[in-house]
């Protein structure tokens, strides 16, 4: 390589440097319900019930994540708006949801079944698709999806 092709060079590594550093091109993607486990190891451990949102673009890679809501110890309450709301604004193609379950035990409540239910329609009718919605325990966890419940 001679010298008038080095300046080229070097600019050209220093905005792959700076692109990495701000994380460009290396979203998570999500596939399968084991995909966002590690996006949603900090409400795994939580004394508390969290609802968590994570946000994807058409290639399914996540452009967004979000805590919707905390409950209790064993009931949290979320609407419907409160879950879109950030779907609207970051201009998402489809979400997948997740809250953790503090007793360690991931069968889903009627309850459970039943918000799955109500977001699934809510994102139908905004052409925004509910991908799973996984509930965490301890050391485990149930993919609603996989198991038919939505």
């Amino acid at each position: 390589v001679g010298l008038s092709k080095l300046p080229p060079m070097v600019a050209c590594f220093e905005l792959i440097r700076r692109g990495l550093e701000k994380g460009l091109g290396l979203r998570p993607t999500i596939e399968r319900p084991q995909d966002a486990l590690p996006l949603l190891s900090a409400i795994r451990d939580q004394r508390r019930e969290h609802f968590y949102c994570l946000y994807l673009n058409v290639r399914n890679q996540v452009i967004h994540g979000e805590v919707i809501s905390i409950g209790s110890l064993s009931s949290f309450i979320v609407h419907p708006r409160e879950v879109l709301h950030p779907a609207i604004t970051h201009v998402v193609a489809s979400m997948a949801l997740a809250h953790n379950h503090p007793s360690g035990d991931v069968s889903p409540s009627r309850d459970d079944i039943e918000l799955t239910r109500r977001l699934v329609h809510a994102g139908s009718i905004m052409e925004i698709d509910v991908l799973d919605h996984i509930i965490l325990g301890e050391d485990c966890f149930l993919s609603m999806k996989e198991r038919g419940l939505m």
